[in-house]
Order: structure tokens, then sequence, then C-alpha cells
């Protein structure tokens, strides 16, 4: 009865031991199965970004992550040219940021499949900037200068599919972007100086589309300048001093941004 016993055991406990098994290897089947479904799916599926008579709305250049910026004058004396490179992750202090880094609202068209029309503009400015000094019972505010952008690109584009979700957007076209800077009206001179350029804009972008009709862009800005000058204006009493020279400036970023297309 012992053996009888141990042996019924040892039979029920193989048998629940293989039914565990089946059902193991029938749940990694199902899901092999479906991972290679969906994997097949994803291969062959292609983002309907930039069929034709599609509008993209996009907000670019919301996140700058690094750049490289060079800058070269050309004055009567000679030419100086100052480089830099910076990480300049949502810098939103003027001082420390870049004209190319201003954020731009954008707007594209699908003229036919995956050949895109568009443009951008962005408009920057301080609202006010100063500063608080103090020191013992005394508290003085201090006006600062203030800086304001503006500028716009228009830009042709071209919709590389890659899968479902993620597709290659190179776009290029040209720029014009001014800065305007304005000393404080209480400074004993009144000093005002704006920077006008044109330069041949290139962004390469990927768009990583985790639902329909929306994608986030991920790329790099080369921005070629092509002519440019720097007016600086001194004006003490009656007198006005005007100084104009050649400036421009080459930039090269990399940044992400959002967009919606419908």
């Amino acid at each position: 009865m012992t053996l009888l016993c141990s042996a019924s055991k040892d039979v029920s406990k193989g048998n629940k031991e293989s039914l565990f098994m089946r059902r193991t290897i029938l749940g990694l089947g199902m899901v092999a199965g479906a991972l290679l479904a969906s994997s097949t799916a994803y291969a062959q599926g292609k983002t309907d970004l930039g069929q034709k008579g599609q509008f993209i709305l996009s907000a670019d250049r919301l996140l700058p992550v690094v750049s490289y910026e060079s800058v070269k004058t050309d004055t009567n004396g000679g030419s100086t040219t100052e480089s830099s490179a910076r990480m300049s992750l949502l810098t939103a202090n003027f001082s420390h940021r870049s004209v190319f880094d201003v954020p731009r609202a954008s707007l594209d068209y699908a003229i036919i499949d995956h050949l895109t029309i568009g443009g951008s503009v962005f408009v920057a400015f301080d609202v006010s900037h100063s500063r608080t000094n103090k020191g013992g019972n005394l508290t003085q505010d201090v006006d600062l200068s203030k800086e304001s952008f503006f500028g716009f690109a228009p830009r042709v584009g071209y919709v590389l599919p890659l899968s479902a979700s993620v597709a290659f957007w190179p776009r290029g076209g040209f720029s014009y972007i001014r800065r305007n800077f304005q000393s404080p009206d209480s400074s004993d001179a009144d000093l005002s100086a704006s920077v006008d350029q044109f330069a041949l804009d290139l962004e390469p972008m990927f768009v990583l589309s985790p639902v329909p009709h929306f994608g986030i862009t991920v790329g790099a800005n080369i921005d070629i300048p092509v002519t440019g000058k720097n007016k600086t204006d001194v004006r003490n009493g009656n007198t006005t001093t005007s100084v104009s020279f050649d400036s421009t400036q080459f930039y090269l970023g990399a940044t992400a941004g959002i967009l919606g297309y419908f």
C-alpha cells in the first residue's frame, strides 16, 4: 500500500509538472508569436507623417542641449573671431542664450507626399531687467539693459518614413534674425545696438511618434551665415555717435521639439 501510494503521488506530481511545463511553453510560444507579429507589423507599417495635404504644426528648438558658436566681426582696423561651446539646457536668461536657441513656432504643409514647404517665426524680449542692491538699511533698484529677438525662416523639407513611429525629416532654407540691445533710460549715455543677419539653415531631424498625430523632434540645427551687420548708436546729450561693421555668427547645435500633424 505504501508503495502504491508513493507511486500514485509521484505520478500525480509528474502530471502536475508536465502540465506546468506545457502551459509555460504554450505561454512563451504565445508571447513570442505576439512579439513576432507586432515586430513584423512594425517593420511593414510606415508613419503617416508627410502625406499630401497634411498640415504640420511644430514648436522647434524648445530644448537646446549642446551648441557651438563662432562670431566673426570685421572693422576698419581688422577682424576678430570669437568661438564658444556650451551646454544650454533650457537656458532662459538672454545673456546666456543664443538667438538661435530661442523657441520657434512653425507651420509646414505637404504639397505632395513627403515634400513639405513652410517656415518658422520667433519673437522674444525682456519685459523687465533690473537688479536690487542691498547694503545696511539702503535698498536700491537698478535698471539694466534690455534685449529683444525677432526672426523668420522659410524652409523646404522631405519626410522619409523609417517605421510606424519613426521618420527622418531633413529641412533646409534661409533665416533672417535681428537682435536689439537697449541701455536703461537712467544711464548717463543712451546706448542702442542691433545685429542683423541672413543665414542658410539646415535642420536634419528625426521624428518619434509614440501616438498618432503627435511627434517629438530630435536632431541638429546648422546656421551658416551669408551676411550680417552690427550697428551701435551712442547718444550723449544732443550728440549721437554711430558705429557700423560687419558681424556674422555661425551656429551648430543639438535640440528637441514637439509637433502635431493633421
